[in-house]
């Protein structure tokens, strides 16, 4: 850090720079005095700043310091490996997107089973995270689709939400052609393998089909990984605090985090349980904050179930 130190005149100024030295000395804290440049030192010590040019400053961070700089991030499309999925426009001047697409050696690449390294307990996610932007018409949903495609090929379980139901569409059109399943088999195959859910709200037998306790399968974990068990617990408090973000109590949010572990348990045993069990665990508590909590949470989550459903 930069340490300012200001007087009213030169020789106060030293000594209370002199002073300063000294109290970080006995602490084993080393200042250095710089000789010149003060102002152009101040701007290069603000926050992203570019010092890479100053061969006389170096900016020294802990490695709190470095993660709150948002370290080994970068704004790289893609990845150097798997299935290539287009081109990185240069840095160079183009006249047009295309001139700069044609104009590119920047190949981008999706791999879906790259992941993040649990190390340390530093982290607990083990999936990448993709967010694509752009304007409208430019092929967000066209990429979307072509991940989803590679997500299928390899094997992978993968939930595409589309509220537009566009994959349905397409997909049932090219399944009821004769020709297509004769010419393309594989292709019929792998395509043939997605199932379509249209969730109405009017339909009590979609209840339920979301809940994580039924999606997200902990019964063979035990004695195992816990990234399962991790998982279920972390949707499930995820969900619960999106319709009820202020617990009122330090208890009240304990005990929701005991309920969950309670049912999640039963989960592993192989016992049929949902988000309502939660909710009814709760119920059961003494105190009068959880109650209060399993009542409201209860007039919320009205079309769940206790697992029975399929998922």
């Amino acid at each position: 850090m930069t340490f300012t130190v200001s007087a009213e005149d030169i020789e106060t100024l030293h000594d209370r720079v002199d002073n300063l030295i000294e109290s970080f000395k006995s602490m084993d804290v080393i200042i250095v005095k710089p000789m010149g440049e003060q102002k152009r030192l101040f701007y290069y010590d603000l926050m992203g700043s570019d010092v890479s040019q100053n061969r006389y400053w170096v900016q020294l961070l802990t490695s709190e310091g470095l993660g709150e700089l948002l370290f080994a991030v970068n704004q790289q499309v893609g990845s150097n490996i798997g299935f290539y999925i287009g081109r990185g426009a240069p840095k160079t001047v183009a006249n047009s997107t295309q001139d700069a697409l044609d104009s590119s050696k920047r190949l981008v690449f999706f791999n879906p089973l790259i992941t993040n390294e649990i190390l340390d307990g530093s982290t607990s996610t083990t999936s990448p995270n993709i967010m694509i932007t752009g304007k409208t018409g430019r092929g967000k949903s066209y990429l979307t689709k072509i991940i989803l495609k590679i997500i299928q090929l390899s094997n992978a379980k993968a939930i595409y939400f589309d509220p537009k139901q566009e994959m349905r569409k397409w997909y049932s059109a090219v399944l009821n052609d004769q020709n297509f399943k004769e010419d393309y088999p594989d292709e019929y195959t792998l395509l043939n393998n997605v199932r379509f859910v249209t969730l109405d709200v009017s339909d009590n037998k979609n209840y339920g089909v979301l809940d994580p306790f039924i999606v997200i399968d902990v019964r063979h974990t035990m004695g195992q990984t816990q990234s399962g068990e991790e998982s279920l617990k972390a949707t499930v408090q995820e969900i619960f605090k999106q319709i009820y973000r202020d617990y009122g109590s330090l208890i009240a949010e304990t005990e929701l985090d005991l309920a969950i572990n309670k049912i999640i348990q039963k989960r592993q045993a192989g016992e049929t349980v949902g988000m309502l069990d939660v909710i009814e665990e709760l119920a059961q508590n003494e105190d009068e904050d959880v109650k209060h909590l399993a009542k409201f949470l209860s007039g919320k989550v009205t079309r769940s179930s206790h697992g029975e459903s399929e998922g």
